[in-house]
């Protein structure tokens, strides 16, 4: 897409800005009306980003709401496909910008990790998750993708234990094979996978995952008790908060897993409490079947 009206050099500066701005509400809306097309905005979202720098928008003060959403529009775009990595230049511009904001003001919420933002001058009362922590959350999908996937691919390979879904053996020579398989053999095997899951705790994508989850609740728990000293924590906010921590519980050891299962609960709980907001209802099922554990 080529951006035909995007402003010179020698333009008026807030001219740039509203026209950058038109751009971004275009993007929200391809997001919404046909996400298939987001390939073809990417170089229309460079313009803009690039547009933007040149006029020092992110320096300016009074700003924060336009600002935070406009950076988040970008963010968006870039994780549209997020199993995939995302597009890394944009994913790293915003992040780049995230970090310029928060130098401003380390407690900037919505720079940390995005606060529910009402986008009056555009007649929408969208939800915006954006923000610092947020952007580590998305890197981290990639990851995460490619840990499902393989688990699934273990579990289903390993999992039968050499029986079939009716006990007989797999091989088809006789039932006693599986009559034979005893506790103790089921309790070898659980050993072993254990061993085996600890050791996959090891290679490059659970590492890589662990870091930027570590990243992404430090800066998401920041956010909400930074929301929490200005009263306005949202619903929104917390569930996120709660599934970066279930999301480092997945790929951590099982000895450690536990504390951030329990934030996770934690969470869903007062996000729960929250007046008018529902769960997600996968949220709403985690919490109903963990939620007694915590106390």
């Amino acid at each position: 897409m080529e951006l035909q009206d995007m402003p010179t050099g020698s333009g008026n500066e807030e001219q740039r800005i509203a026209i950058c701005r038109a751009g971004i509400t275009r993007i929200y809306q391809m997001l919404q009306d046909a996400p298939a097309e987001w390939e073809s905005h990417l170089n229309f979202a460079r313009s803009i980003a690039t547009s933007l720098e040149r006029v020092d928008f992110f320096s300016r003060t009074g700003r924060a709401t336009e600002q935070t959403w406009t950076v988040a529009g970008i963010q968006k775009l870039a994780y549209h496909d997020a199993d995939s990595g995302g597009v890394q230049d944009l994913a790293d511009w915003c992040e780049k910008i995230w970090l310029r904001l928060l130098e401003r003001d380390s407690r900037w919420v919505d720079a940390l990790q995005g606060l529910e933002i009402e986008i009056w001058e555009f007649g929408s009362d969208s939800n915006l998750s954006a923000g610092l922590g947020h952007s580590w959350l998305l890197r981290a999908q990639k990851h995460l993708a490619f840990i499902h996937q393989e688990d699934g691919s273990v579990s289903s390979s390993s999992g039968s234990n050499g029986r079939a879904s009716d006990g007989r053996s797999i091989n088809g020579l006789t039932s006693f094979m599986s009559l034979a398989y005893t506790q103790r053999d089921e309790d070898v095997d659980d050993a072993r996978a254990g061993a085996e899951a600890e050791a996959r705790l090891a290679t490059s994508h659970y590492v890589e995952a662990r870091a930027m989850l570590v990243a992404a609740t430090d800066l998401l728990a920041a956010a909400t008790e930074a929301a929490d000293g200005e009263g306005n924590t949202t619903g929104d906010l917390l569930c996120l908060t709660a599934e970066a921590y279930m999301s480092l519980g997945n790929v951590t050891s099982a000895r450690m897993a536990e504390e951030h299962f329990i934030s996770a609960l934690r969470y869903l709980r007062r996000a729960r409490q929250v007046p008018d907001y529902a769960l997600a209802p996968y949220l709403q099922r985690y919490l109903d079947d963990y939620g007694r554990l915590v106390e």
